[in-house]
């Protein structure tokens, strides 16, 4: 069990790793787009006055602060929603393997009510058995002494 808990953390880790990696790839994807609008809108050209590239600057800047308000925030998002999901499936994991538990612990239990019932009936069969045996010998002592009995009333006789 505990080897199947640290294949699927381990499995876990991977899959966060892709999901942060995917949403930070989308975020740059947007910021590079966005860097892209800024130079269209405001080129960079051999005329340009220092107040439009001072313009492109603070554009770039507002898009670079955005730009890192949203990836803290997407991927805040991302990896609460991936660590419940993991959450939910370590917990369904640890469940079934109480349920497991609880499953072999019943067989051990029924194993052992078995067997209990399997003792009884021994010390009953042998109970049985004695009580036979008891008889038996007590019939070969009555057959015995009424034989003795017939014995010695014939030899009376024969005297």
């Amino acid at each position: 069990h505990e080897r199947e808990a640290n294949d699927m953390l381990s499995l876990h880790f991977r899959q966060k790793a892709i999901k942060l990696a995917h949403a930070l790839d989308e975020l740059n994807k947007e910021r590079d787009q966005g860097l892209a609008d800024i130079m269209a809108k405001c080129p960079k050209t051999y005329d340009e006055t220092p107040a439009t590239a001072k313009k492109r600057q603070a554009e770039i800047a507002e898009l670079e602060k955005q730009h890192k308000a949203k990836c803290d925030t997407t991927l805040a998002k991302v990896t609460r929603e991936v660590d419940e999901s993991q959450e939910e499936e370590m917990m369904a994991l640890k469940e079934r393997h109480v349920q497991e538990l609880t499953d072999a612990f019943g067989e051990i239990s029924h194993v052992e009510r078995y067997v209990k019932a399997q003792e009884e009936r021994d010390l009953v069969d042998r109970a049985k058995l004695e009580e036979f045996q008891r008889k038996k010998e007590e019939e070969i002592h009555q057959r015995m002494r009424l034989m003795e009995e017939e014995w010695a009333q014939r030899e009376a006789l024969e005297k």
